[in-house]
């Protein structure tokens, strides 16, 4: 029975089963893309605050966890480019503790 499904490749019911599984997984990457980009945006708009009044802004590793997830690869790339995008630089970076942003120098 095995072989001929080979040759004839999976059923209706088969097909159906991955297309809905392939677009379940689908949207919960948009949902996680979604997610992440928003709680990016809060981040900015809470340095961009912060740095209207001070002449940094010292972001912490739970806040910096939520945007770049601590999974075991060097982050401070992400950070960098993330300020950059925004007019900061990273002043200061150390992996696990903090980011301490300030505005680029004229």
């Amino acid at each position: 029975m095995e072989w001929r499904r080979l040759i004839t490749g999976p059923s209706h019911q088969e097909t159906d089963n991955i297309s809905q599984l392939m677009l379940g997984f689908t949207v919960f990457i948009m949902e996680t893309v979604i997610s992440v980009t928003r709680v990016m945006k809060i981040l900015a708009q809470q340095i961009a605050k912060e740095l209207k009044k001070a002449n940094h802004c010292a972001v912490y590793e739970p806040e910096l966890s939520r945007v770049w997830p601590h999974n075991g690869i060097r982050r401070e790339g992400q950070v960098g480019a993330f300020a950059k995008q925004h007019g900061w630089r990273v002043r200061f970076y150390k992996d696990g503790f903090c980011a301490i942003f300030d505005k680029l120098p004229r």
